[in-house]
């Protein structure tokens, strides 16, 4: 009953419930990432770590492999920690390997390419690129997407008509 009564009233009252609930709790949401990002920007960024990484992520590969590569692999990225609203279930059966590689590596303006980890989100990568008055031509319209998660994901955005995809 408490159920339906709650479940009514969101759907009813939206807008008290969406004004009330919803935008505070998003509010925090963003300024705990905000601050999350700049921490991890200041205190985690390290791209001479890069080669390092990679190796530690070839590492967790191998003894993937070697314990007899036994069901489905993913990233320990937390579910919640995806833009997507569904559930993330399988994960809690699979095999996870850990990147943490949230750095911006190189920036050739005369070429006109970015050197990035996986892990590094669209606002990290806009933040970045501004103050050289550059931007990529596909650019996502939320900051939260990774450049790992677009490349998987193909990537189209609105820009893509005359660009490409993200991964272009």
């Amino acid at each position: 009953a408490l159920y339906n009564a709650a479940t009514n009233f969101a759907t009813e009252h939206r807008g008290v419930f969406v004004t009330i609930f919803v935008l505070p709790v998003s509010l925090v949401f963003d300024v705990v990432f905000s601050v999350r990002a700049w921490l991890v920007f200041k205190f985690y960024s390290a791209p001479k770590l890069h080669a390092a990484r990679v190796s530690d992520i070839q590492a967790q590969l191998r003894r993937w492999k070697d314990a007899g590569a036994k069901g489905k692999l993913c990233t320990s990225r937390g579910g919640w920690q995806s833009i997507s609203p569904s559930m993330r279930s399988y994960k809690q059966a699979a095999s996870t390997v850990n990147i943490n590689m949230y750095d911006i590596l190189e920036l050739n303006k005369e070429e006109g390419w970015v050197h990035v980890e996986p892990m590094v989100n669209m606002g990290q990568l806009s933040h970045f690129l501004v103050p050289h008055n550059l931007t990529i031509p596909v650019l996502p319209e939320m900051d939260d997407l990774t450049v790992g998660g677009l490349l998987m994901g193909v990537g189209i955005e609105t820009s893509s008509h005359k660009y490409g995809f993200f991964n272009d």
